[in-house]
C-alpha cells in the first residue's frame, strides 16, 4: 500500500496533487484530465451600453493575463445600445481583468461597452483506473470539481464505473454510480492519501473539519470471478455543501450519512445507497427499514415481526469503549452489511471503527508493527466519532 501526506493550496490544487501522486507511486492509469483555469462565469451588468451594436455581434474583452480571451455575444439592443449579452467564450486566464471590463475588439462596428463580470474556476476533471481484479474488472473512478463562489462551496463529485469511453459524461459511463460529494474549500488543505491496486482513501483537513472519501473496491466475501466489481464510493454528502454543515449525515466513511455512499451489488449489478444516518441537525437517527449500512458504527436487528431492519443502537456505544488495563483499544474493520439481501457484503479495505476515549485526531497508533492514523468525524470528536485508516 502506498501512502503520502502534504498540503495543497485549495480544492483544485488538491486534485492536481492527488493526480500526480496516484498516477505515480501507486501506478493508477489516467484516462483523461482537464486542468483548472480561471474563466468568465456570468455577465452581471452592463456598465456602459456603448453604441453601434447589432444582435449577435461578438465582443472580445480586454485586460488580465490569458491564453484565450473571454468573448460575449450581444443578445439584446435598444437602437444600437447593448441591453443584454451572454458568454460566448469563457476564456482561459491566470490573472483576471478588473471590473468593469472593457471591450478589446468586436466582430462588428460597436464600441465603448463595458461590463461587470463574475469570474471563477472551470470544471476540472480526472478520469482514471486502478489495476483492480485484472483487465476485465478494473477500478474505474471519475472526479469533477464543483464551484459555487457566492455560496462559498467548493467540492468534488466522485463517481465509480465499470468502464470508460472517451467523450462520454461521467454520469453516463458504463456502470456509473451517482455522484457523492467530497466537500472542501478554496483555502489551504492538509491531506493524507492512501492507495493500493484496488482502492484509494483521502482524508482532508478543511479548516478544523476532517473530510474523508473512499473509492474503489472493497474486500468481498467472494472470488473475483464471482464478484468482479465490488465497487464502493463514499464521500462527505449527497450534494455540494459547506464542510462545516451541521447535519448528522455530514459524517465519515466508517459511518456514512444518507446519500453519501453506495456500493455495486453483486446480485443485480446496480448501485445501492449505504447509509447509517438520515439527514438531521438534532439527532443521528438511523433510517428505518432493510437497507445497506456500515458495521459496527451501526448494526442490524430483526424485529419481532421478522422484518429485517435497523435498531436504535447508535454510535453512542463507542462512548463506552475504553482501553483495557494495558492501554489497548480495539480496531473493528468496517463492513457493509445489506439487510435487504441479508448478506455481509464486503469490508472497507483499510478502514476501521474505533473508540476515541483518551485519543486525539491525527494520532498514530501501532499494533503488531502496523500503523493506523485516527481521524474524527468532520467537526465532531467525542469518543464515538473516530475511525482509523491503515497507514503502512
Amino acid at each position: 500500500m502506498a501512502f503520502t501526506s502534504g498540503t495543497s493550496t485549495d480544492y483544485l490544487d488538491l486534485l492536481s496533487d492527488f493526480r500526480t501522486w496516484i498516477t505515480g507511486t501507486p501506478a493508477w492509469t489516467e484516462n483523461d484530465y482537464t486542468a483548472s483555469h480561471l474563466e468568465a462565469k456570468t455577465v452581471d451588468s452592463i456598465v456602459n451600453d456603448g453604441t453601434g451594436y447589432v444582435l449577435d455581434e461578438i465582443i472580445t474583452l480586454t485586460g488580465g493575463t490569458f491564453s484565450t480571451a473571454a468573448q460575449l455575444r450581444v443578445t439584446g439592443v435598444s437602437g444600437t445600445d447593448i441591453t443584454s449579452a451572454s458568454i460566448e467564450e469563457p476564456g482561459n486566464y491566470t490573472v483576471l481583468p478588473s471590473n468593469p471590463v472593457a471591450q478589446g475588439s468586436s466582430s462588428g462596428s460597436g464600441t465603448l461597452a463595458t461590463f461587470n463580470m463574475t469570474w471563477g474556476d472551470n470544471v476540472a476533471s480526472f478520469e482514471f483506473y486502478g489495476p483492480g481484479n485484472g483487465a476485465s474488472a478494473r477500478t474505474y473512478v471519475n472526479i469533477e470539481s464543483y464551484w459555487d463562489d457566492p455560496g462559498g462551496i467548493f467540492s468534488w463529485a466522485i463517481r465509480g464505473a465499470t468502464g470508460w469511453v472517451t467523450g462520454v459524461a461521467h454520469g453516463s459511463q458504463q456502470g456509473a454510480s451517482n455522484a457523492h460529494y467530497f466537500n472542501l474549500w478554496d483555502g489551504s488543505i492538509d491531506y493524507w492519501f492512501y492507495a493500493n491496486d484496488r482502492r484509494f482513501i483521502i482524508e482532508a483537513k478543511v479548516s478544523t473539519n476532517y473530510m474523508s472519501c473512499y473509492a474503489g473496491f472493497g474486500s468481498p466475501n467472494a472470488l473475483p470471478t464471482e464478484y468482479p466489481f465490488p465497487h464502493v464510493i463514499g464521500a462527505s454528502y449527497d450534494s455540494p455543501q459547506l464542510p462545516s454543515l451541521n447535519n448528522s449525515a455530514n459524517s465519515m466513511i466508517a459511518d456514512p450519512g444518507q446519500g453519501s455512499m453506495s456500493y455495486r451489488k453483486r446480485t443485480t449489478e446496480t448501485w445501492a445507497e449505504v447509509e447509517n444516518h438520515v439527514k438531521s441537525v438534532s439527532a443521528s437517527a438511523p433510517a428505518s427499514g432493510a437497507r445497506p449500512f456500515v458495521w459496527p458504527h451501526k448494526t442490524g436487528n430483526a424485529s419481532s415481526g421478522g422484518t429485517e431492519g435497523v435498531d436504535n443502537w447508535s454510535n453512542g456505544a463507542f462512548l463506552s469503549l475504553r482501553p483495557n488495563f494495558v492501554g489497548e483499544m480495539p480496531l473493528f474493520q468496517a463492513h457493509i452489511i445489506d439487510t435487504d439481501d441479508e448478506l455481509l457484503i464486503l469490508a472497507l479495505d483499510g478502514v476501521f471503527s474505533t473508540g476515541g476515549f483518551g485519543r486525539s485526531t491525527e494520532q498514530v497508533v501501532t499494533e503488531s508493527a502496523q500503523d493506523y492514523r485516527l481521524f474524527q468525524r468532520v467537526n465532531r470528536n467525542s469518543a464515538r466519532d473516530f475511525m482509523a485508516i491503515e497507514e503502512t
